[in-house]
This record gives C-alpha cells, sequence and structure tokens, in this order.
C-alpha cells in the first residue's frame, strides 16, 4: 500500500470532544486521511474553537498527506537540474587547441620600395611628334614628347586606340627611348609584360634584381598584410594578404629595391599617402601564407 492510503483509519476528536470512532465502511476506509480531515474541518466551521487537536500521530501529522515519491507525483527522477552538473560545453574552450601563428617565412632582408604603373596615352597632350618603334624598326605609333617620356620610364604604356605597349629589347632605331616595343595580346597582358614573358598583375608584380630575389618567387611583406587597396581605375577595392612575386626587372632596380607595379598613376598616387617610395620593408620568402599570391 502506498502512502496515500496508510493513515485511513486514525480517529479524531470531534469538534464536541468525543472520539470519531474508526470507519468500518472498507470503501471508505480507502480514502486519503487528508480527505477525512476535511471533512472534519467542514464539520467544525461554525465553531473553529471547539475544535480540538486530535491525538499524538508521531512525526507524520494525521492531517498531512503522504505526497509519495517525485513519480506518484508525475516527475521523472531525473526531472529536477542538478546545480552541480556540468554542461555539455563547460570545458569545451579548456579542451580545444591554441591556435598557432602562421609563419611569416625565412626573412631576406630588409628592402626600400618604388612603384611603376601602365602609362596612359590619355594622361597626356601635346602634338604627337615622337616615334615608337618595334624591334624590325617599324613604327608603332607617333605620340607626345610628353607621353613618350612617361612611357620610357615606365616600360610599358596603353595607346589612345587601347593597344598596350611594352618593352621588347634594347635597339637603336631611333626615337626618345633607348628600346623598342612590342605589342601585347590584350587577352593574356591587358596590363603588360615581366622579364620572362609573364603578363604583369596590378598589386602583384615586382620588378626586383633578380640577383637578389631571383625571378617568379613569391614573397610575403607583413605591413601589407590587412591593408586595405583604395579603388581607382578599375583595381584595387580588396585587402591585400601581403603576397607578390618577383615578376620583372628595371634598369635602376639593384640591390636591396624592390618596384611594386600599382597598375595605374591614380593608384599609385594614392598608394604614396600609404607607403611613400622609400619605405623600408622586410621581405620574406618560403611564407605559408603565399604559396600561391593572386588576387
Amino acid at each position: 500500500m502506498n502512502g496515500v492510503n496508510s493513515k485511513a483509519n486514525l480517529s479524531y476528536t470531534t469538534c464536541i470532544g468525543k472520539t470519531a470512532p474508526p470507519n468500518q465502511n472498507p470503501q471508505t476506509s480507502m480514502k486519503p486521511t487528508l480527505y477525512a480531515f476535511i471533512l472534519l474541518l467542514t464539520a467544525c466551521a461554525s465553531d473553529p474553537e471547539s475544535i480540538q487537536e486530535p491525538a499524538d500521530q508521531g512525526p507524520d501529522m494525521a492531517g498531512r498527506a503522504d505526497l509519495g515519491s517525485n513519480s506518484d507525483l508525475g516527475l521523472e527522477p531525473d526531472a529536477m537540474p542538478d546545480a552541480d552538473t556540468d554542461t555539455p560545453d563547460s570545458h569545451a574552450d579548456a579542451d580545444a587547441e591554441p591556435d598557432m601563428p602562421v609563419s611569416k617565412g625565412t626573412l631576406m632582408g630588409s628592402f626600400e620600395n618604388t612603384y611603376y604603373y601602365l602609362a596612359e596615352e590619355g594622361a597626356h597632350t601635346g602634338e604627337a611628334t615622337e616615334p615608337l618603334y618595334d624591334r624590325e624598326c617599324n613604327p608603332v605609333a607617333t605620340v607626345s614628347a610628353s607621353f613618350a617620356n612617361a612611357a620610357c620610364i615606365e616600360g610599358s604604356a596603353r595607346l589612345d586606340d587601347g593597344r598596350v605597349i611594352n618593352y621588347a629589347t634594347s635597339c637603336s632605331c631611333g626615337g626618345p627611348c633607348s628600346f623598342c616595343w612590342a605589342v601585347m595580346n590584350p587577352a593574356t597582358h591587358p596590363w603588360g609584360m615581366g622579364s620572362r614573358g609573364n603578363a604583369l598583375e596590378p598589386l602583384r608584380s615586382w620588378a626586383v634584381d633578380i640577383d637578389v630575389i631571383p625571378h617568379g618567387t613569391s614573397v610575403y611583406v607583413e605591413e601589407w598584410d590587412g591593408l586595405e587597396i583604395p579603388s581607382f581605375d578599375g583595381l584595387g577595392g580588396f585587402v591585400h594578404d601581403g603576397c607578390f612575386r618577383a615578376d620583372d626587372v628595371g634598369g635602376g632596380i639593384n640591390g636591396n629595391h624592390v618596384d611594386i607595379f600599382a597598375g595605374s598613376r591614380s593608384l599609385w598616387q594614392a598608394l604614396e599617402n600609404i607607403f611613400p617610395t622609400r619605405t623600408t620593408f622586410n621581405v620574406y620568402r618560403d611564407s605559408p601564407r603565399c604559396a600561391s599570391p593572386s588576387r
């Protein structure tokens, strides 16, 4: 028998001082003690002072129903939370492996920078008097002296008709430059050509001294990593990862000097406000950050 019916036959002192006999009705005897006590209180409601204390029933008062176990109340044994129990993720952070810093690579040394870009004929004015020749001494174009001077310095240029021309080889055909020109395929070399026939890539390609940085070497510069590149002339507008590549050479590029290909004159001028010419950078090779630098 469960705890609810264990005290059903206890006797009580009535409100007139008499002891109520035990209930002999088998059906009534099965009712809970609490129910019997409620009936007693109802009968004596008109004279509450006449209610007398029931006989000593021990630690469990006769007027209190035994509520039984959690299962009797419809509660599962594990329904109550354990305040001392750890949550599943309470030690997740403690068990996690710390992130290891990614190596910068092998330090090659400290280098100074300059910039170069694709000269645009449309940015110059003046009478077209200066011929530019290919390696067979055939004229490629006749341009203004101002534009010819810029093209000779930069080594690559875009003509008003959309053609991109690039340094080809030294020659003695005459003209404003000491070299001759080659017309580029716009599909493969839209920004000009590097020293090994490779396409130049703005904000990736460097002209270098190949005795210091071999051609094709990928390099990493920490100061450029995370730099937000301003947007000009369809270039920039992204966050740089600090990775560059040795793609080109130049007549004035010697020792620890690198010439960064900015792409356009406007972007070069913007970069001068961030890292001016002759800024010094530490340059790293074999960096896992630059396995294949690309834009």
